[in-house]
């Protein structure tokens, strides 16, 4: 972690005494955290490189085992949290650095689950849990590794099988005692997967880090997440970057058929996407997507494209002459209808949906200065340049009539 900051900065002086506190004690767990003064002259490039524009700015530097070799100092991420204090930012760096946490009683074991395993529709948490006779063995390396520089979910492990079975059930913890083999588990509360709540690793991406880490990825999610402003961030984490985003009014016919065809479609398609259930009360979601509530229910695909970034898809047709996406379809969602809808999207076949203000009025779109022998296109544009919105801008960039 390092902490960007100026000497006349009120935050970063009341933040100070907090940030020595927490290297404090964090050196006794070898975690280094660091501070760099923006005002001094020979840090300034710093600001441009690393997009500094409020102080205190802090970042963490994580080096992974997928990291890319020529980024010596690792992944960058910005550190969000809203409370600067001694405690956040200790909880924060042993998340992230520290080995699994190892319990060896029965109690302790019971604790760890309690505090962190959750299923409720503002919460959400689930443990990992290795089981080795090893801690030298590949299988604890991979373990360990697939953990570090991931604050969620909390890995631990244990040697006695036995420690664990409340989690795992006497069965399975006897098996793995009799067998002495190694085994990983998502130990959750999901009770709309008909394979939970508690999942085992296949056994052959036990020494797999990328296995495990995209395995985990998988099963710490439930079939379908119930959307909150809590569990934001915990939704969009992960390395699966594609979502199927319902917004419906809860109270409406349509929430109990949207929640089966989705939980349904979900079961079927684990690992491909994030199905997530969005009620009335997400409004900052609503208006970030440019969601209408009057509109709902509404369906839409929000993926992360390595070329173009952010695309979006919209459950629905789009008038090729009035511009209007008809979203009646999602008033009568079924499984079926989901899956179709699915599969065009994943064979190139749905039009991408763009965020636009209204099509003005003009019937030709023109940019540009007009050559002599032209007249306007349209009686009401006062000037010279006309308007492209997102709704128009391919089909007029594509006649040819226009000057960009």
């Amino acid at each position: 972690m390092v902490e960007f900051y100026t000497p006349w900065c009120g935050h970063c002086r009341k933040f100070a005494p907090e940030y020595m506190a927490a290297a404090t004690e964090l050196k006794k767990d070898g975690i280094p955290i660091a501070k760099v003064n923006v005002d001094d002259e020979v840090n300034h490039p710093f600001v441009n490189e690393y997009s500094l524009s409020g102080f205190p700015m802090i970042y963490t530097f994580k080096h992974l085992y997928d990291t890319d070799p020529n980024q010596p100092l690792g992944v960058r991420e910005l550190w969000k949290n809203g409370e600067t204090t001694k405690d956040a930012v200790v909880e924060h760096m042993r998340a992230l650095a520290l080995e699994p946490e190892y319990h060896d009683s029965a109690d302790a074991m019971k604790a760890f689950v309690d505090t962190n395993v959750h299923y409720s529709d503002d919460k959400v948490g689930v443990i990992v849990l290795g089981v080795f006779q090893d801690k030298n063995s590949e299988n604890y390396k991979a373990f360990r590794e697939a953990t570090l520089g991931r604050p969620y979910p909390k890995f631990c492990w244990v040697q006695d099988p036995a420690v664990a079975a409340a989690s795992l059930g006497e069965a399975k913890a006897a098996e793995l005692a009799a067998s002495k083999q190694d085994a990983v588990f998502v130990v959750s509360k999901f009770t709309d997967d008909p394979e939970g709540p508690v999942y085992q690793l296949p056994r052959d991406a036990l020494a797999d880090i990328d296995g495990i880490v995209r395995w985990v990825d998988i099963r710490s999610n439930p079939l379908v997440w119930r959307y909150s402003d809590g569990l934001s961030s915990t939704i969009t984490t992960g390395k699966l970057q594609k979502f199927l985003w319902a917004f419906v009014d809860s109270r409406s016919p349509y929430w109990p058929e949207w929640e089966k065809a989705m939980t349904t479609v979900a079961l079927e398609q684990r690992g491909k996407m994030k199905f997530v259930l969005v009620s009335e009360t997400g409004q900052a979601l609503m208006q970030f997507f440019n969601i209408d509530p009057s509109t709902l229910p509404q369906g839409l695909i929000v993926d992360l494209h390595p070329e173009v970034g952010q695309r979006q898809f919209k459950f629905g047709e789009k008038d090729p002459k009035t511009k209007r996406w008809n979203t009646d379809v999602a008033k009568s969602v079924t499984p079926e209808s989901l899956r179709q809808w699915l599969e065009q999207y994943r064979s190139g076949n749905v039009k991408r949906y763009l965020r636009s203000e209204p099509v003005p009025e003009a019937k030709m779109t023109f940019i540009g200065p007009l050559r002599q022998d032209e007249k306007p296109a349209a009686a009401n544009q006062d000037s010279e340049v006309y308007k492209i919105v997102g709704d128009n801008f391919e089909e007029t960039i594509s006649s040819g009539k226009v000057c960009v």
